[in-house]
């Protein structure tokens, strides 16, 4: 008796490959294969043929599996099931879904032997429940009630958007609670393996942590809880590009878990799930100014300069004379977030993804797909040499910031992507334990948690809501939303808001508060067939795929590809039949047709 079985072997590929062995093997079960010219470890699926002949005849000569390293499936039937989902529900396979769910170490040689998982209580009823506040102390009081509800101690997994906030949650745990649970790694390597053992083996059955954690391999956990569901630290960066959120509500429905959602303001298909309204306003703190009135500083290069208005500096100087912390955000790295042709009027785009680059030192770099090219000398189109650059980033609003206030005290840059961050990190919260202005991009609301905060300074808030993408409004509230309420003291700290038209809807609505917000949006969104109504795909294609070739496909197999611009690398479709569109992209996911790099996929929900 010969078994040919479909092996999973992780990688960016769609599909199984096919091998032999003596006898069938049980779904889920690491086995080593042969992959190439080397060896691969791979996981058991599900289809398998026995033939009592000995091998099937045929052109493709199959080879044999070499070794079966696992008595039980290391994953368990739950974080199995939760892979097969993923590979169709983000449109990855499961192969590619596997590297991302397996820790490191199950793709080593080495046996291992764990118990099986257990199937969820037939008691169970899941269900929902929401706590979205401003203040975080509050959040954490009802998190904490609602773990608290089982007699035997915490059962769950609990998710934030960053590693510091899973510290502070797990640092104001009662040491009874922690002494169940486990604070999630952030790196991984042996400590990482060490605790991922450690919950599988039962032996821990609460986990706290950030991204990373949404895979932990727990059993029958009673509450799964996602906090700050709408932040954007919840998009895993790599390929697939899941959302935590997706998936811990999946792993809660096969758990029969209770699914706890919270944050200070919800996302969009949570909005309308949980009919939510918002309780809070932040009155006379939230400062709007016309920045059209305001004084020009100009900038070497760079059209238009970088508007100051007298009340944001103002307001500055006395948040710091009281020996305060001040952020003037410009979510704009670089020296200009454009470079065009002074004479035909050419933007600069990613040869990649077609995104309109900035300027960081010496190169252009596309704030979507990371790529990196050499500044250009001159214009492709025309040859001119003057070339100009639009919209002053940061690394133009630092000398003018240290200009103006000539050393009285300290201004400092702080964004995502410094090298040797933490130790920069340690310096800044020093230095500004007695004051000081901190020039930096959203990422910098982070240092609200650590300092006295007294003012909060938005240079362009128009221009967070003018990027190129249909969340763009949401991405700018929220961010001012977050400004208002984040840390220690904030119902005290000022908020200033410069804008060329103050009165925009998204902008009035900040005083209203986020329910009216999202009212509007959603209707505005739901008009134009916009997430959450709908699901939007994503196809960044290599070069060595022909764009027009894939566009003439799909149309042809009844899909209405979207290309707003042509001499980019990217395509979206909506994705309204899901599993028909899946069955279209898997030839463009196949080993034997693969030419370069396979494309990247991500989808838009929200």
């Amino acid at each position: 008796m010969t078994a040919t079985l479909s092996i999973h072997v992780p990688g960016p590929w769609w599909h199984a490959l096919s091998y032999l062995h003596e006898t069938p093997l049980r779904e889920g079960l690491r086995v080593l294969v042969p992959v190439g010219r080397g060896k691969r470890i791979g996981f058991v699926g599900k289809e398998t043929s026995v033939s009592v002949d000995g091998p099937l005849s045929g052109k493709v000569r199959l080879r044999s599996v070499e070794a079966v390293l696992d008595d039980v499936p290391p994953l368990g039937w739950e974080l199995w099931r939760l892979t097969a989902w993923m590979g169709t529900a983000f449109f990855c396979g499961m192969p590619l879904a596997l590297s991302v769910v397996s820790p490191a170490f199950l793709m080593q040689r080495e046996t291992f032997s764990f118990p099986e998982t257990p199937l969820p209580e037939n008691t169970r009823t899941g269900g929902e429940e929401f706590v979205y506040r401003e203040e975080k102390r509050f959040r954490f009081e009802r998190y904490m009630e609602i773990l608290g509800r089982n007699p035997a101690g915490p059962s769950g997994l609990a998710l934030f958007s960053e590693e510091g906030e899973a510290r502070d949650f797990w640092t104001a745990l009662p040491g009874s609670m922690r002494e169940k649970g486990v604070l999630w790694p952030s790196l991984g390597g042996k400590r990482l393996a060490e605790t991922w053992r450690k919950v599988r083996s039962g032996e821990t059955t609460f986990v706290v942590g950030a991204r990373g954690a949404v895979f932990a391999p727990l059993s029958r956990p009673e509450v799964i809880l996602v906090d700050e569901e709408a932040s954007g630290g919840h998009i895993g960066p790599g390929t697939p590009a899941f959302h935590v959120r997706t998936v811990a509500f999946r792993r809660a429905q096969l758990w029969k878990s209770l699914f706890l959602l919270g944050g200070r303001m919800p996302s969009s298909r949570v909005f309308l799930r949980g009919r939510l309204s918002c309780s809070s306003r932040p009155g006379k703190r939230l400062i709007f100014v016309d920045v059209g009135r305001a004084k020009r500083h100009d900038v070497t290069g760079v059209e238009g300069g970088l508007r100051l208005s007298g009340t944001l500096v103002r307001r500055t100087f006395e948040a710091v004379s009281a020996g305060k912390v001040t952020l003037w955000l410009l979510d704009r790295k670089g020296y200009a977030g454009e470079v065009v042709c002074d004479q035909c009027g050419r933007s600069f785009h990613c040869p990649r993804c077609g995104t309109v680059c900035r300027v960081e030192g010496e190169r252009l770099h596309c704030p979507l797909c990371g790529e990196r090219q050499l500044f250009p000398r001159e214009c492709p189109a025309c040859r001119n040499l003057l070339l100009v650059g639009k919209r002053p980033g940061l690394e133009a609003l630092l000398p003018i910031a240290e200009r103006l206030w000539k050393g009285a005290f300290p201004v400092r840059l702080w964004h995502s992507g410094l090298s040797g961050e933490k130790r920069h990190l340690r310096a800044l919260l020093e230095e500004m334990r007695r004051g000081g202005l901190v020039v930096g991009t959203r990422y910098a609301l982070q240092l609200c948690d650590a300092l006295p905060v007294g003012c909060v300074s938005w240079i362009d808030a128009d221009g967070e809501a003018r990027r190129p993408f249909y969340d763009a409004r949401f991405q700018a509230f929220k961010m001012v939303w977050e400004s208002c309420w984040r840390g220690e003291g904030a119902e005290h700290r000022l908020v200033v808001v410069q804008s060329r038209n103050v009165s925009l809807p998204w902008l009035g609505a900040l005083k209203v508060g986020w329910d009216a917000f999202w009212r509007r949006e959603l209707q505005e969104r739901k008009d134009l067939d916009l997430p959450p109504w709908t699901t939007l795909l994503c196809l960044e294609l290599p070069e060595a795929m022909e764009k027009e070739c894939l566009v003439d496909r799909l149309e042809a197999e009844g899909f209405a590809p979207l290309d707003p611009d042509p001499s980019g690398r990217m395509v979206w479709l909506r994705v309204q039949e899901g599993h028909r569109l899946f069955r279209a992209l898997f030839p463009l996911f196949h080993l034997q047709s693969r030419q370069g790099d396979f494309p990247r996929i991500t989808l838009w929900r929200e």
